[in-house]
C-alpha cells in the first residue's frame, strides 16, 4: 500500500513560536483548536504538541490541528514557489520516490543505525555535465528545507535546487549491468553516461 506523499513543515516537535514566526497566520489555526496562549512568552518555547496536551486537547484534535496548518502551509509555500518563466507560470513539482527506492533506503538507514535520519536530496555544481545529484542521510533538516514523506521516508529537499529537481523521479534498479539509485530528471537538458552528472 502507497504513503500518501505529503509536506509536513508543522510538526509536534516544532516550537510553536517558530511555527507562528514563520506563517503568523497559523496562530488563528492554532487557536481555533484551542491552542490559544499564544502571547505568553514561555508557551511559544514550547512544542506544539506539548503545549497541545498541555491545553487538554485531544490526540484527535491535535493531529487535525496540525493537517490544517499544514495544508494552510503547503497552499502559501506552493503559491510563492510559483515562478514566472518565458511568461507563463510554473510551478514545482515534488520529487518522487518509488517504492523500490524508498525500501533500499529503509534497509541502508537500518544497516547505518540511521533509522531516525532523513534522506536529503539535491543538487550541487560540479560532474563532467555541470551538476551532480546528491543523495545523503541527514539527522535533521535544515530550516531552508522543504521535508516530504514517502513511503516512510522522510525526504529534505532544498529549495534552492527545486528548479532544477523539479518532479524527478528516484528509483532503484538491479540488474545484470549493476544495481543503484536511478535519478529520472525531466528539466536535464543532457547528462553524462554515469547518469550522476546532467545540465
Amino acid at each position: 500500500m502507497e504513503t500518501e506523499t505529503h509536506q509536513q513543515f508543522i510538526t509536534e516537535d516544532i516550537t510553536v513560536g517558530d511555527a507562528i514566526f514563520k506563517w503568523p497566520e497559523v496562530a488563528e489555526i492554532f487557536g481555533k483548536y484551542g491552542l490559544s496562549c499564544i502571547g505568553c512568552s514561555v508557551n511559544t518555547m514550547e512544542a506544539v504538541g506539548v503545549g497541545a496536551r498541555g491545553h487538554g486537547m485531544t490526540e484527535e484534535n491535535i493531529q487535525a490541528m496540525i493537517k490544517e496548518a499544514n495544508e494552510f502551509v503547503l497552499k502559501k509555500e506552493s503559491n510563492q514557489e510559483a515562478h514566472v518563466e518565458g511568461g507563463k507560470a510554473m510551478e514545482f513539482i515534488e520529487p518522487k520516490l518509488t517504492e523500490n527506492a524508498a525500501k533500499k533506503v529503509l534497509d541502508l538507514m537500518k544497516n547505518q543505525n540511521k533509522t531516525n535520519f532523513l534522506l536529503k536530496f539535491g543538487v550541487q555544481a560540479g560532474g563532467c555535465s555541470g551538476y551532480t545529484y546528491s543523495l545523503e542521510f541527514a539527522d535533521a533538516p535544515i530550516p531552508e528545507d522543504i521535508v516530504l514523506q514517502q513511503h516512510g521516508v522522510k525526504i529534505a529537499i532544498s529549495r534552492k535546487g527545486m528548479e532544477k529537481i523539479s518532479g524527478t523521479q528516484i528509483d532503484f534498479v538491479d540488474s545484470l549491468q549493476g544495481s543503484g539509485f536511478k535519478i529520472t530528471n525531466p528539466n536535464a537538458k543532457s547528462s553524462c553516461g554515469c547518469g550522476k552528472s546532467f545540465k
